[in-house]
């Protein structure tokens, strides 16, 4: 019986390319911060790590005090509500989906440099990153991408033989499509982080 949707694994596919351009877009931001960051007066990189961190303090500090399935939760919800304001605010332009990876990237590389600096093992980083982010990170190219697509297709350039309404529609239904799998990532990404990654950095530092 046809549901309406599409597979996911043919859609993640299909879109391989965007995929790959978010993850470009990325590295743009984080390679771009991590070469420049000697040159930048360390009170603007401060400033920036302020600004941007001043409300991710707020929620960590709240989280550590809280049950972990508590922690848990908060962590997927703000994610999933990161993810999707970027996926579906990706409709102006793609501008949303844009600027939150290069700005994400860029806040990667500045912290990354910052920890290096102070004689922390890039090991380190690895170990408290890269458990939780692998599944994060994908959801959150994932959202990106078709973030991008749908500014692209919508709004510049209509998917071939459609118009922009019917790229929109079809489009919509790629993301319908691939949302569960967003969801799944999210949430394996939040456990982890609360109840594997620090355990992991204990054990291992």
């Amino acid at each position: 019986m046809n549901t309406g949707f599409f597979p996911i694994s043919q859609v993640i596919k299909n879109n391989r390319t965007w995929i790959l351009l978010s993850l470009v877009i990325f590295g743009l931001g984080f390679f771009s911060f991590l070469a420049s960051y000697q040159a930048m007066p360390h009170e603007y990189v401060d400033e920036f790590n302020q600004e941007a961190f001043a409300f991710l303090e707020y929620i960590v500090e709240f989280i550590t005090q809280s049950h972990p399935l508590i922690g848990t939760l908060l962590i997927f919800i703000n994610n999933v509500i990161s993810s999707f304001q970027m996926l579906f605010l990706g409709v102006i332009l793609g501008l949303s989906p844009l600027f939150t990876l290069l700005l994400n990237g860029g806040m990667l590389g500045t912290i990354s440099m910052q920890v290096l600096e102070q004689g922390t093992s890039i090991w380190f980083i690895v170990a408290g990153i890269a458990p939780h982010g692998i599944p994060e990170l994908a959801a959150f190219f994932i959202c990106s991408s078709f973030g991008l697509k749908l500014g692209y297709h919508t709004i510049i350039n209509p998917l071939p033989h459609k118009s922009r309404g019917e790229s929109f529609k079809f489009i919509w239904k790629e993301i319908i499509s691939v949302l569960p799998l967003v969801v799944v990532l999210l949430f394996i990404a939040a456990f982890i982080e609360i109840y594997l990654t620090k355990a992991l950095l204990e054990t291992l530092f």
